[in-house]
């Protein structure tokens, strides 16, 4: 299993609040193409904030669907980009970690240049980064000093994605495996059966479940406390390439360009 670079990649959004429809529904909010161009994206709050690959940066009002353009076209490079404790953090292709106004878009550097060049993975949970890198080394970094430490032996070389579902850190495995993973020590158990996320194409935690879907397009929810899981609606996501929690909603990434609201509930 490996995720999809977001390229070429359009907005859905699944809203949470949804009494009236079924969960796994979905309807259409936006043009078909105003994602198109995105290669990196993370929500705060109710804003949803996505780089294209000109190296614009776009703020989105997730409450209404607007969405502008933030600063200037500075970030090309970006690579990934991270919600930390209600801050914008990107990576970028360089190994440098910057610290992103929401306001204006203006950045600084955080901690030494390329110091986090391996990083294959990695998620915010309250005020610390969490990367892993290609040596399979998990890390803890403060944002507000630059200042990281190694957490854990050297054990998450087949870490292909983590997620936060509250302040808990969830890794997804190569084999479609997903651990529970200590932020103070490292240790880690077992989440449900050995590859049941195999098909995993993309995934989000929220504050209390995870949401993945797979190369099939179906939409499953994840209670990480027992490992059980049900699945949301008909197999309409195929073509899903992230997914972001933002507000009372959740949000997906897709091919094309187009915005999508989804009920969960």
């Amino acid at each position: 299993m490996k995720f999809r670079t977001l390229v070429s990649v359009a907005l859905v959004v699944l809203t949470v609040d949804s009494l009236a429809a079924q969960a796994g529904s979905w309807k259409q909010v936006n043009s078909d193409t105003d994602y198109s161009d995105t290669i990196a994206g993370v929500a705060i709050g109710n804003k949803l904030f996505t780089i294209e690959n000109a190296g614009g940066l776009y703020v989105t009002d997730v409450t209404t669907g607007d969405w502008k353009p933030l600063g200037q076209p500075e970030f090309g490079d970006t690579v990934k980009a991270f919600a930390v404790g209600g801050r914008l953090v990107t990576l970028e292709s360089d190994g440098s970690l910057y610290l992103v106004s929401t306001t204006d878009g203006t950045w600084r550097g955080i901690g030494r240049p390329g110091d986090w060049a391996n990083t294959i993975a990695g998620v915010g949970i309250q005020n610390m980064l969490y990367t892993v890198e290609d040596t399979g080394a998990l890390y803890a970094t403060d944002i507000s000093t630059g200042r990281w430490r190694q957490v854990g032996e050297i054990e998450f070389g087949d870490t292909v994605e983590m997620f936060a579902v509250g302040d808990n850190l969830v890794t997804l495995e190569s084999d479609g495996s997903l651990y529970l993973v200590s932020t103070a020590d490292g240790s880690w158990s077992q989440i449900g059966s050995a590859g049941e996320w195999a098909d995993t194409i993309a995934g989000v935690g929220t504050s209390s479940a995870l949401y993945t879907v797979e190369d099939g397009g179906a939409l499953y929810v994840t209670d990480i406390s027992t490992g059980s899981w049900k699945r949301l609606g008909q197999s309409d996501f195929g073509d899903t390439v992230a997914m972001f929690a933002a507000g009372d909603g959740l949000y997906i990434l897709e091919k094309e360009g187009a915005l999508y609201s989804v009920a969960v509930r």
